[in-house]
């Protein structure tokens, strides 16, 4: 399970949910596309920038792929989201 840290206009940064003040984790930023698809809470890229805010967490399943071409971010996709409150 992993925690949003922010959300883009075409992209999430996603990270670890439970983490140590003491250490570091890295984040990952990941594109979300027209064929991106979202379950849970959350139905639609509008709507989870609509109710992002920065403090408060969303748990986060997703399944990754990698894209063909690079996009703007690296070549990874987000095929499926799964979002809870």
């Amino acid at each position: 399970m992993a925690a949003f840290n922010a959300v883009g206009d075409q992209s999430i940064i996603v990270g670890e949910e439970d983490v140590n003040p003491e250490a570091s984790y890295e984040s990952f930023e990941v594109l979300i596309d027209d064929s991106t698809v979202f379950n849970g809470d959350i139905s639609s890229m509008k709507q989870l920038k609509d109710e992002f805010v920065e403090d408060k967490k969303f748990d986060v399943c997703l399944w990754v792929k990698e894209k063909v071409e690079n996009n703007h971010i690296n070549n990874k996709v987000v095929t499926k989201l799964r979002i809870d409150k």
